[in-house]
């Protein structure tokens, strides 16, 4: 009877079993029925806001040639164009005022016509205006008025769309930007305080439709700094791999992980951040050491790094280090320290290090870049953040550049009114800003410097990288020529975890490798070490 009994269990069981599965494709057939009326109503109303008027959205390039509608309204539905050639290239990205046609059952769009969306961009009505913010106005109006005309069907190229003097539309953009730009500093000679705030205002907006119109080019002071393109040759990545090697962190003896980052600048000696050896706990230099090699391996692993202990302090000056300790950074002491390190009985001064198992490296002594980068300059970091093993922070920009002249000066300022028009501390900022750029009218060349009012002073780089506690000290690499050393982490942003834009308030703090230097030439110690080449510094 037993095996009677468990036939029968079996075969209900089976019974059962195909029930269920019969009634799970019965349901899942139902909901993609229910799926596919939805989307036939969501479809339906997208149509029913066309015949409403233009919807404003984005077209999104799907694959080479193809596009989808995204509306600016997330309760609409993507879809996918029909009609894709109907779409110029510099229509692809802006946002754009769109008629068209909707197949609910199909599910596509077809476009009828679309105009850049330049809410906000337009520049009102200059009739009755004059001076700079007529001039303004009228910028604005042939900026806009031509990038209108290249964003349809056959008007433009994907590769025209550059803001450089190469193309037509971007030299003639360039011509109209630089005219924008005039009429600002006009109205800020002339303390038109009303027109200085409407042609901030207005450039807030332009700016934003210029660079989605025109991606590319060489002017990248007018992008979205987060959205320049990072494109580099593979031999770069071999040279950052290598030049790694030569950043080192600064530790207790004993101690697993690091407290800063430097960068090996000669034999046997690393430039670091001055603050890491003071705050809460002052730590002079020879309690220290210098660590080699703490990097992590393929495997996940972290071998213990190759330690040297600090020998001295050759910069700044002896009689400063109180300071140094004490944080007291300013105009007058610049927050750097030049260390020397020694190596034991038997022991080679900077050792062989292996950074992945059969690539053997002996640390050289960096490159020093005298000549600062400009804004919106390719940048990178390589540091040991949070105290974990080196790492390099790829894709960082110059923001507020050390050193800046003349109409790029006034771009920047332009820049830093739009920013913060309308806030409440506009005004303060404002302040700083024009306090803080120091012009030197001592050459033929009149250069404004960057010394932070808000910093007590300091010389500053302001750069975007994401960069966190334990990277200060680290080298800032340019990506460019011959990719030396353009500065030293200072200080950066709380690691908060929040998504930033970069401007005068937000971005990283880069003691310039400039200022470094001029105040190296001062020291009697250091200074036949730059005079003989120990210490490398090219132009």
């Amino acid at each position: 009877m037993l095996p009677r009994l468990f036939l029968t269990h079996s075969t209900i069981a089976m019974s059962l079993l195909f029930a269920l599965l019969l009634g799970g494709v019965t349901r899942a057939q139902s909901v993609s029925e229910q799926v596919d009326e939805k989307l036939r109503a969501a479809a339906a109303r997208l149509a029913d806001a066309f015949g409403r008027g233009a919807v404003f959205g984005q077209f999104v390039e799907r694959a080479p040639g193809s596009y989808v509608f995204a509306p600016e309204d997330r309760s609409l539905p993507i879809l996918a164009v029909e009609n894709s050639a109907r779409i110029g290239s510099i229509a692809v990205g802006p946002k754009v005022a769109a008629m068209a046609e909707i197949d609910a059952e199909q599910r596509t769009i077809r476009i009828l016509s679309y105009q850049l969306d330049v809410r906000g961009a337009a520049p009102p009505d200059s009739r009755n205006a004059s001076g700079p913010l007529k001039d303004a106005a009228e910028s604005a109006r042939s900026i806009i008025t031509r990038l209108q005309s290249a964003a349809q069907p056959g008007a433009m190229s994907v590769e025209s769309r550059t803001l450089d003097s190469d193309t037509p539309l971007g030299n003639a953009t360039l011509k109209d930007i630089d005219s924008f730009v005039a009429a600002y500093r006009t109205a800020l000679d002339a303390s038109r305080t009303a027109d200085v705030e409407a042609i901030a205002t207005q450039w807030r907006t332009l700016r934003g439709q210029i660079v989605a119109a025109l991606p590319d080019g060489d002017h990248p002071e007018y992008k979205t700094l987060y959205g320049a393109a990072d494109n580099y040759a593979p031999w770069r990545y071999d040279r950052i791999f290598t030049d790694a090697a030569s950043v080192v962190a600064l530790g207790e003896p004993g101690a697993n992980t690091p407290l800063c980052s430097g960068v090996l600048v000669a034999a046997d000696l690393v430039l670091t951040a001055g603050h890491c050896f003071g705050g809460a706990r002052v730590r002079p230099p020879e309690t220290l050491e210098v660590w080699f090699g703490f990097a992590e391996r393929p495997d996940g692993s972290s071998p213990s790094p190759v330690r040297r202990p600090v020998a001295e302090a050759i910069a700044p000056a002896q009689e400063k280090w109180p300071d140094v300790f004490a944080g007291k950074f300013s105009q007058h002491l610049y927050d750097y320290a030049l260390i020397r390190f020694k190596s034991r009985p038997g022991e080679d001064v900077v050792p062989e290090i292996t950074i992945v198992p059969g690539k053997v490296v002996r640390p050289a002594p960096q490159c020093l870049r005298e000549t600062p980068p400009q804004r919106a300059d390719p940048l990178y970091v390589i540091g040991y953040p949070r105290g974990r093993p080196a790492t390099i922070h790829d894709n960082g920009r110059v923001e507020l550049p050390y050193r800046v002249q003349g109409t790029d000066f006034d771009t920047l300022r332009l820049d830093v009114d739009a920013d913060f028009v309308g806030e409440p501390d506009h005004d303060q900022i404002l302040s700083d800003f024009d306090n803080s750029y120091v012009l030197d009218s001592s050459g033929v060349l009149k250069w404004r410097y960057l010394f932070d009012v808000r910093d007590n002073g300091q010389p500053r780089m302001g750069v975007i990288a994401d960069t966190f506690r334990g990277n200060s000290g680290g080298p800032v690499y340019d990506h460019e020529r011959d990719q030396c050393v353009v500065g030293i982490l200072n200080r950066g942003m709380g690691d908060t975890g929040q998504r930033r834009e970069a401007d005068w308030k937000v971005h990283e703090r880069v003691l310039p490798m400039h200022a470094i230097i001029k105040d190296l030439e001062q020291n009697p110690v250091v200074a036949p070490l730059l005079a003989d080449g120990t210490i490398k510094v090219i132009q």
